[in-house]
């Protein structure tokens, strides 16, 4: 029994170690798996990723130009004239000829009133001054008028030389002793009596000659008020508004219509007073509205006020726009440039070599095979290129196509 229980116990151990055996080669198995996978991710990690290619690019040096500096203001057109038309007597208004719109030239009507008492009282004017120049003998183109040829006076004239050669005899006489005091004194009254009436006479014809001058003024005056009743464009402009219609009683000094001068127009400007210095009356200034953006427009400095704004601490200025066209309104909103003196520098690139993005531009400039970003201020656009303001040199090479390049590329 003793040896079975050892042969067991033989046994036991002997599938004890079998089992150890087993468990060391799984473990070295494991082990050895897990080394080859360690080594296979160190080989993937460890691996370098390949460059990209280098971008096929046209480089340009930038053109550098001369161009005409200018400061950016905005304003508002306005109405070189506007007016308030109004009355100068009263009545019934009697016919209307325009509307709101209507192109009017200088002198033109506007609004007629009824003008039957003014022509009467023209007529009654005139009537009296046709008298006047009867009584005088005057006729139409008589430039001078003397009083000794009216009937009157030559008349008086007569009388007073008759008198006046009587007396003469009669004094005579007197010295002779032919005739006595009292005869030689009746003559003496009789001379001063006849130059009494003569120079009346004189006196009378000239007060109607000036009563005459008086009443031209008169007739002047009554063919004005019938020439009121038409109320007429004072300038040229065109009708804004009409205030009045046929058959309503017009008071004197009452508004008929609004007229606004359309060509030239006022361009205001508020200049800022670091540039204020820079404008001078004569300069020219470019500008565009949001009806036409695609248009210039252009116009002279006329005005300048001769104090700075209070508020907003700019300077007033106004310029003078031709508005042949009657394109531009007044009321429009503008962006406008004013050109200063001198010249400035700018640089020419391709339109395709810039990039937007809203308000920021920016270029790609080639430096050592590599494209760099350069934020730059642009001008105007001249045909298929831009000019450039700030943010590049004489000396750098841009990509003409900033479509195909980001910042630190490398290009070909």
């Amino acid at each position: 029994m003793a040896q079975g229980i050892e042969q067991l116990s033989s046994e036991h151990r002997c599938k004890r170690r079998l089992t150890k055996m087993k468990w060391c080669v799984t473990v070295l198995l494991l082990g050895a798996l897990v080394g080859c996978r360690g080594n296979a991710n160190k080989a993937v990690l460890g691996q370098e990723k390949p460059e990209p290619e280098p971008v096929a690019v046209v480089t340009l040096r930038a053109e550098e130009t001369s161009r005409t500096e200018f400061v950016q203001v905005t304003g508002n057109l306005a109405a070189e004239e506007d007016s308030d038309v109004a009355s100068k007597r009263e009545g019934i208004v009697w016919q209307t000829f325009v509307e709101r719109g209507t192109i009017v030239s200088s002198g033109q009507p506007l609004v007629k009133l009824d003008p039957t008492d003014e022509i009467n009282a023209l007529d009654a004017g005139v009537a009296s001054l046709r008298e006047l120049e009867v009584r005088l003998g005057i006729t139409s183109g008589t430039e001078t008028f003397d009083p000794e040829n009216q009937p009157e006076v030559r008349s008086a004239r007569a009388d007073f030389e008759l008198a006046r050669t009587n007396h003469e005899r009669a004094t005579k006489l007197f010295r002779e002793g032919t005739i006595n005091q009292a005869e030689f004194d009746q003559s003496a009254t009789q001379l001063e009596s006849a130059r009494q009436r003569y120079n009346l006479a004189k006196h009378q014809v000239l007060q109607l000659y000036a009563s005459l001058g008086t009443q031209k003024v008169r007739v002047r005056s009554l063919a004005q008020a019938v020439s009121d009743t038409t109320v007429t464009a004072p300038f040229d402009g065109i009708v804004q508004e009409r205030y009045i219609s046929p058959g309503e009683w017009l008071a004197k000094g009452a508004r008929v219509a609004r007229v606004v001068q359309l060509n030239p127009l006022r361009l205001q400007l508020t200049v800022p007073e670091k540039n204020a210095a820079q404008v001078a009356v004569g300069q020219e200034v470019e500008f565009r509205v949001g009806a036409f953006p695609d248009r210039r427009f252009s116009g002279r400095v006329k005005f300048i006020s001769p104090a700075l704004s209070n508020e907003s601490r700019a300077l007033l200025v106004e310029a003078e726009v031709p508005n042949d066209e009657l394109l531009l309104k007044p009321g429009f909103f503008a962006t406008a440039r004013l050109k200063l003196p001198g010249v400035g520098k700018a640089y020419l690139v391709p339109l395709s070599a810039v990039r937007r993005d809203r308000d920021v531009a920016w270029v790609f400039v080639v430096q050592n095979g590599v494209a760099r970003e350069r934020v730059v201020r642009l001008g105007d656009t001249l045909g298929d290129k831009v000019e450039v303001l700030e943010g590049i040199g004489p000396d750098d090479v841009v990509a003409a196509d900033a479509s195909k390049l980001s910042d630190g590329a490398r290009v070909k």
